[in-house]
């Protein structure tokens, strides 16, 4: 999966030893995100009538979230490279409890979604950095059972956000749910500054050199190894997020499923994805990566040919969430082992690495909402051919970013003859 020779050379530059408090304030940074996303969903309704605001501009807060996500994730890579990891998510967590405390003392929409922006901005340290120390830490099959805890614990984050959300709503109104992100920041900040050591012990003088930055960007982005990676966990992600989209009008206009009826479906497919993540971690142990990756994107094919075939017939809904449910694990099982072998290409600009890892998948995952968002249809069958075409894609990235695990695996088959 990676070059043995950039194995080494990074090997040799990360001497530290991580404690045993690492891997948790990781898997919480990285989370940090989707939950700031989704915790207060159900408010929305009551942020449109407290803030006097139309629907959409509320709903805004939330695409203007997402975008500044995305890309500020970008920025933290280089950043990180320049002045190792500790200091960036440091100063990302200062900026999030200041732009969570803003939104809970906005008056206005404008100004809610101003501090979300800044939210925003701060809540990239987590995703960007949380994996490139993983990076900095480990190498192999530790960092690949290490990314499935992490993907699991993003996986749980979305759907539970909702759920602590609605109480917080119901208990002390809108503002007590950011009130609670900006606690959780200073608790994350506090974690940081305590128990995360430094990971980088090769500091990049001029990684902050517009030059150097472009020529990182570059050498990643002309990688067709390490693209295909993103490729193909960003079109498993974007599958995913037009079923997300799409499923609740499907439920609502076929089933005549309520709300909350719905939410224990999304609560039963979010659980196939946690157990594909964890699934990755363990075979990952015991057989080779290939292997691996082939059977989890065989699992996600198979699923969206079925519901292929089910969009074709009215069997009800319990088919269709079985098949959602295999695709799930099947996604699972891919997108950490892609990450790691998107992440294993350079380890010794692993801060932009990452950052464009997490920045590409998310963006990548939007295409799937933007996708199902032009069909005006609530039915199984544009969702059945979304999926369809996001795993062919994610087929043949997935082919090609284990190009150079296969070369590595076949030398070292002529070398033992």
């Amino acid at each position: 999966m990676s070059d043995p020779s950039k194995a080494a050379s990074a090997d040799s530059l990360f001497v530290r030893t991580p404690g045993p408090c690492t891997l948790p304030l990781l898997t919480c940074l990285t989370a940090l995100g989707s939950v700031s996303v989704s915790i207060y969903l159900p408010s929305l309704p009551e942020l449109s009538h407290a803030l006097h605001a139309e629907p959409s501009l509320i709903k805004l807060s939330l695409t203007a979230f997402l975008f500044v996500f995305a890309l500020s994730q970008l920025a933290y890579g280089p950043l990180s490279d320049r002045f190792g990891r500790r200091s960036p998510i440091l100063i990302g967590l200062l900026i999030y409890v200041a732009g969570s405390v803003a939104c809970a003392l906005a008056s206005t929409a404008p100004q809610l979604i101003g501090a979300r922006v800044v939210q925003a901005f701060g809540a990239a340290a987590g995703p960007a950095l949380g994996r490139a120390v993983l990076r900095d830490f480990y190498s192999g099959i530790t960092l690949t059972s290490s990314l499935a805890i992490i993907a699991a614990a993003v996986a749980l984050s979305p759907m539970l956000g909702p759920v602590l959300g609605g109480y917080l709503q119901v208990a002390f109104g809108w503002r007590s749910s950011f009130f609670f992100l900006s606690v959780c920041g200073v608790l994350l900040f506090l974690g940081v500054f305590f128990l995360l050591q430094e990971s980088m012990t090769h500091i990049d003088e001029h990684g902050l050199s517009i030059s150097v930055i472009f020529d990182h960007y570059r050498s990643l982005l002309t990688d067709r190894e390490y693209v295909a990676a993103l490729v193909c966990g960003g079109l498993l992600t974007a599958g995913n997020f037009a079923w997300t989209a799409g499923a609740p009008f499907l439920f609502a206009a076929t089933y005549h499923f309520t709300a909350d009826r719905y939410g224990n479906i999304a609560l039963i497919i979010g659980a196939g994805y946690v157990a594909g993540t964890f699934a990755s971690g363990f075979l990952s142990r015991r057989f080779l990566a290939p292997a691996v990756v082939y059977s989890g994107v065989f699992l996600a094919f198979a699923a969206s040919i079925f519901l292929s075939l089910l969009s074709q017939r009215d069997s009800g809904y319990m088919p269709i969430v079985a098949t959602m449910f295999v695709f799930t694990i099947g996604m699972g099982v891919v997108i950490p082992l892609s990450a790691a072998c998107a992440l294993s290409r350079h380890p010794e600009i692993a801060g932009a690495a990452a950052g464009l890892l997490g920045a590409l998948q998310i963006l990548t995952g939007a295409l799937g909402t933007i996708a199902i968002s032009s069909v005006s249809s609530a039915s199984v069958t544009p969702i059945a051919a979304i999926l369809v075409i996001t795993v062919v894609g994610a087929s043949i990235a997935a082919y090609v970013s284990l190009l150079s695990f296969r070369r590595e695996m076949v030398s070292t088959e002529e070398r033992l003859v």
